[in-house]
């Protein structure tokens, strides 16, 4: 969940017992994967120049990160056998999310502790990791293909999801009481820290970033991690950082442009124009978001139903799986060095855990 979010919860539910957390933790993170990352490939309309350079930067290996120069991520030239722990964090496997939740989840154990010594309520969000067969179906270059079923009874999932938030937030407001700002800011104080406690953390693939180092959440980060900088680093890039890189140069190679564009054509022939799988997902999310009404569910499960079978006529996934490991073979030996140390940080994060919470 973004940090701010967090906060904004917090302070919504300090001075009072924390109600159980309803935020779908797998959807959330999904999307703001997305958000975060960088697009390089435009819709076919894109100038001449621009899929000349994007076709110049494929070729040579050189894909931009957030800030900065861009270095070669994926220039190697004799390919590289990473391991099981290195690909999963690279392509945001089933293995990566599940260590990931059973993190969160003791990192949530930790920070409850402190603040129950401090006697200050505090609820731990429990998170769920997803099956493997559920996230087996993530890719974060494309919407999750469930099923042809799951599509022609739900679509994307958009309409389901904002009548069941409408229900939740109805019962939400029945619930509402007043709380003492001057507590609220002592809470927040003693679970994340003041903004002096703030400790900055560089990446070497993508900008600088700043994270709470005090309180309780603080003290739990070091007791896990070892220290507050290296839970950045495997929270922000083991998570989604690498897995971003990855994605944006499967993105800039033009294999991967030529199928997306055979997808657009199939989804044309259905009297639907959209570029991309993800604009069709993006366009119907943010449009049911503001009116979730009947008939936008009914366009939803059109589209929907149009792009899995597009998908399945182009063979959409199985290219970009041989994409995807091609570019992962090939991986910079900096960032491969890069890449082992944060799967040795989670490493030693899964042991602290079996270790403060046996």
């Amino acid at each position: 969940m973004d940090e701010n979010a967090v906060r904004s919860l917090l302070e919504r539910a300090a001075g009072s017992d924390a109600p159980p957390t309803t935020v779908d933790v797998v959807r959330a993170r999904r999307i703001g994967r997305r958000r975060r990352r960088l697009r390089l490939v435009g819709p076919p309309a894109t100038s001449a120049v621009v899929v000349g350079a994007v076709a110049v930067l494929a070729a040579t290996g050189v894909v931009p990160t957030v800030s900065g120069p861009a270095p070669q991520m994926f220039g190697r030239v004799r390919p590289v056998k990473l391991s099981v722990a290195e690909i999963g964090m690279l392509t945001s496997s089933a293995r990566t999310e599940t260590v990931a939740t059973e993190l969160t989840n003791a990192l949530q154990r930790l920070v409850y502790r402190c603040m129950r010594a401090k006697h200050l309520p505090y609820r731990p969000a429990h998170e769920v990791a997803g099956s493997a067969a559920s996230w087996a179906l993530y890719h974060p270059e494309l919407p999750p293909y469930t099923s042809l079923a799951d599509r022609e009874a739900h679509g994307y999932g958009f309409y389901d999801d904002a009548i069941r938030t409408s229900h939740r937030r109805s019962a939400d407001r029945t619930g509402r009481h007043v709380r003492s700002p001057h507590y609220s800011r002592r809470y927040l104080n003693e679970l994340w820290g003041s903004g002096r406690d703030r400790v900055t953390v560089t990446s070497p693939i993508g900008p600088s970033f700043s994270t709470p180092g005090g309180g309780c959440y603080g003290h739990a980060e070091r007791l896990l991690y070892g220290s507050v900088v290296n839970y950045g680093l495997a929270t922000e890039d083991a998570s989604s950082g690498f897995t971003n890189l990855l994605a944006t140069a499967v993105e800039a190679d033009p294999a991967f442009a030529a199928v997306i564009g055979r997808w657009s054509a199939c989804m044309a022939r259905h009297g639907l124009i959209y570029h991309a799988p993800f604009d069709a997902w993006n366009s119907l999310a943010e449009r049911i978001d503001k009116h979730a009404t009947p008939g936008l569910h009914r366009l939803e499960i059109r589209v929907a139903v149009a792009d899995y079978r597009c998908a399945q006529a182009v063979r959409l996934l199985p290219h970009l799986l041989a994409i995807q490991a091609w570019l992962a073979s090939r991986l910079n030996p900096q960032l491969e060095d890069y890449l082992d140390r944060l799967v040795t940080i989670e490493n030693a994060a899964l042991a602290a855990a079996h270790r403060l919470l046996r």
